[in-house]
């Protein structure tokens, strides 16, 4: 169920977010988790400068996060030069489900259902021509629960999941090329530098398109939608790098 608010006049407007779910898990006995989720902020422009000012919160059954939800963002030259700092909370449910979503060959026996919550800060430069879009940004994320994928033991063919609280510095990059109406090339490139509290190396962590960049308040159902109508348009190359 999903709630969305918004008051509006020339300069600023108010927007709010809520969104409730429910998770449950049959294993030895049947588990439940249960998540509200809700973004108050405001937006506000002032000439050239844009800002949104508020916080992410989820409030579930098991525990209480709020972070604070910040974009800033200044066009230096036009929209050709724009540069822009931030911070927010991404959240993902770690229901089989989901998992299966993002990898089809993971083991189904999970023990426990969690949410994977995700504090950023980053900042950078971004912006457009007639013929070219890019965006390049620098941050830190602190993420609780982190999922991880490796060989199951037990079940050679499947992959098991494992959570572990994780810190890492990124850098992200990417490049648009418009060469025809309809025809776009891309390429993209991703560094992180990870830290986890328990796990030795980040093994097989799950792309950062299908789960550390989930829009705000967007399933991985509507991701899946979302990426398969970009690609009717463009033709996209994926450099990945992890230290």
């Amino acid at each position: 169920m999903c709630i969305r608010d918004r008051h509006r006049t020339d300069r600023l407007a108010f927007v709010i977010n809520v969104r409730m779910e429910g998770f449950f898990l049959k294993s030895e006995k049947l588990k439940s988790l249960f998540n509200l989720k809700t973004s108050p902020h405001f937006i506000l422009r002032f000439g050239k400068f844009k800002s949104v000012l508020g916080a992410s919160a989820l409030i579930a059954s098991d525990k209480i996060t709020i972070f604070p939800k910040v974009d800033l963002s200044y066009p230096v030259y036009k929209d050709h030069v724009q540069i822009f700092i931030g911070s927010d909370q991404k959240t993902f449910t770690n229901s089989i489900y989901n998992l299966l979503s993002i990898n089809p060959f993971m083991n189904t026996n999970l023990n426990k259902l969690s949410n994977s919550v995700a504090n950023e800060i980053c900042g950078g430069v971004k912006g457009e021509f007639s013929f070219l879009t890019y965006q390049c940004n620098v941050g830190y994320k602190d993420v609780r629960d982190q999922l991880f994928f490796n060989f199951d033991s037990i079940d050679v063919v499947r992959h098991k999941a494992f959570f572990d609280n994780t810190r890492f510095f990124f850098l992200e990059g990417n490049l648009e090329f418009r060469i025809l109406q309809n025809v776009t090339l891309g390429g993209r490139i991703n560094i992180n530098n990870f830290k986890m509290d328990t796990l030795r190396a980040p093994f097989h962590t799950p792309d950062s398109v299908s789960y550390t960049h989930l829009r705000a308040h967007e399933t991985v159902l509507d991701l899946v939608c979302r990426l398969l109508l970009e690609k009717k348009k463009q033709h996209n190359i994926t450099f990945r790098h992890t230290k």
